[in-house]
């Protein structure tokens, strides 16, 4: 007779053969035939959609829409997000400019800007009173020191074309388009270019350290921009045509785009060793935007056509996206784990030959675990039950084992 614990068992290793670990996914929570290109919400309950004609407002998590494109006679909104419980910005083209609501998008007023600017394209907040503005078609990079006040702007740029910008401080920022990677140390007063070449969207997590989209190429660095490198995707996941990508923390991160007309959400949990493959609904073609509250709840806005229609969603996880495919990079060495599953002790058996290696275990949410290898075992007796990836890092590459903890 088969016990309780032998099915659990029984399933767990049936877990273990395959490579699939599926654990939630993206899921539909709003859908609209109007067009939906941005979202930013300030917490679970409190979002704000948008494309270029319309902004839908939510004070319920999605349950209930307001739509709010009556604003004012707007012609396209470029960039819209909430700045606290009750402060929202829209930036849209000329002649609107940028709209501000102080009472939770109830009112809106104008934020004044030069007459010369162009289009509003992007900005950064650090509070209603710093505000960081970046206009496309000029080099013209801009800051409000008190709400609703004549937005100061700097020149020092070269004219070319802008596409975004990213301030870790109120001090420290970067700015990139088509000649490249600018940097200020001093606010917008003076600016130093750190890449010569164009790139499309940048996010820096602090001030040293900054991702940004080269092409189709993510790259990285961890000194103030002066150096770049490139962030190879594993061989499954680099036809996607990136969209954008968000930074959670400083190991945590989402891509969005599309490969071979689906789209496509990635995700990595340790800094991009490895990369996740979302589950998003199968009729999802394209995805334009992505916001995340922490590294468990984000939102996304996607699109699909179908029998001639475009619908748009908004899509919302509430564990990280989920787990559907984990991908290895290099695997050219091997290692098992054994007892698999295991109690309190577990062993390792390495097929390498040089001894400088890094041994590191997450849990499935790309938690790093305390688990510490000694003469080629660990005491795993404090873990909690469940499901591990233990990982290898050597100059050969690295590998990746799952294991689980009964």
């Amino acid at each position: 007779m088969i016990t309780k614990y032998q099915k659990i068992l029984f399933c767990l290793i049936v877990t273990l053969h395959f490579q699939l670990v599926t654990i939630a996914q993206w899921n539909i929570i709003y859908s609209s035939e109007d067009v939906l290109t941005s979202v930013d919400f300030y917490n679970s309950e409190f979002g704000i959609i948008g494309g270029p004609y319309n902004i839908f407002l939510t004070y319920d998590g999605g349950e209930t829409w307001i739509d709010k494109s009556d604003i004012y006679d707007v012609t396209v909104i470029n960039k819209l997000a909430i700045i606290d419980d009750t402060t929202l910005i829209v930036a849209t083209t000329l002649p609107t400019g940028i709209l501000a609501s102080s009472d939770s998008g109830l009112s809106w007023n104008f934020i004044n800007a030069p007459s010369d600017v162009d289009i509003y394209r992007e900005f950064e907040f650090f509070s209603k009173d710093t505000i960081i503005s970046l206009f496309e078609y000029f080099p013209f990079v801009c800051r409000t020191y008190s709400f609703f006040d004549t937005l100061s702007c700097n020149v020092a740029i070269s004219p070319f074309l802008l596409f975004d910008i990213s301030f870790p401080t109120s001090q420290v920022g970067y700015v990139c388009g088509q000649e490249g990677i600018y940097r200020t140390l001093d606010g917008i007063l003076t600016w130093e270019q750190v890449f010569n070449s164009s790139t499309t969207k940048i996010q820096f997590i602090n001030p040293t350290i900054g991702f940004a989209l080269y092409g189709n190429e993510f790259i990285k660095t961890v000194d103030y921009g002066n150096n770049w490198s490139t962030t190879d995707f594993a061989e499954e996941i680099n036809p996607i045509d990136i969209e954008d990508f968000t930074i959670v923390d400083d190991s945590v991160f989402f891509i969005i785009g599309t490969a071979v007309d689906k789209g496509k959400i990635v995700s990595s949990y340790n800094n991009g060793t490895d990369w996740i493959i979302n589950d998003i609904p199968t009729q999802i073609k394209y995805l334009f935007d992505i916001d995340c509250l922490n590294k468990d709840t984000c939102y996304a806005i996607a699109s699909s056509f179908i029998e001639g229609v475009h619908m748009y969603y908004l899509l919302k996880t509430t564990n990280g996206g989920g787990i559907s495919t984990l991908h290895n990079l290099n695997p050219n060495f091997n290692f098992t784990l054994t007892p698999n599953p295991a109690t309190s002790i577990l062993q390792i058996q390495l097929s390498l030959k040089e001894n400088n290696y890094t041994i590191q275990t997450f849990n499935l949410v790309g938690e790093l675990m305390p688990v510490n290898f000694q003469n080629n075992q660990a005491d795993i007796s404090q873990l909690p039950s469940g499901i591990y990836f233990t990982e290898i890092i050597t100059e050969q590459g690295r590998a990746v084992q799952k294991w689980v903890k009964m």
